[in-house]
């Protein structure tokens, strides 16, 4: 099985039916930075996939697949330590 993510229009669509034509109607609504669920249609956004699924009511594993393992843990948060170990090995002289 491919994983295949929805494509934005199809997101895009979903929400308009779901009452949210608007994305950044969704991002006012739930306190997100502006373009944070435009964002998470192309790119790991954990917050926008959140909120966007949970409007959907489909667990973002299935409108992201690619983005999830098998168990539906996203795979773009296993990132996060790996970057902030970088950035603190960052040392700035003057």
């Amino acid at each position: 099985m491919t994983k295949t993510n929805w494509k934005k229009s199809e997101i895009k669509y979903r929400l308009a039916r779901a009452g949210w034509p608007y994305m950044q109607d969704v991002d006012r609504r739930f306190g997100l930075p502006i373009n944070t669920t435009a964002n998470a249609t192309h790119r790991p956004e954990p917050r926008g996939e959140r909120v966007i699924a949970d409007l959907l009511q489909v667990p973002a594993h299935v409108i992201w697949p690619s983005r999830y393992d098998a168990t539906g843990n996203s795979t773009s948060l296993n990132l996060l330590p790996v970057i902030h170990q970088l950035r603190c090995a960052v040392t700035v002289k003057n």
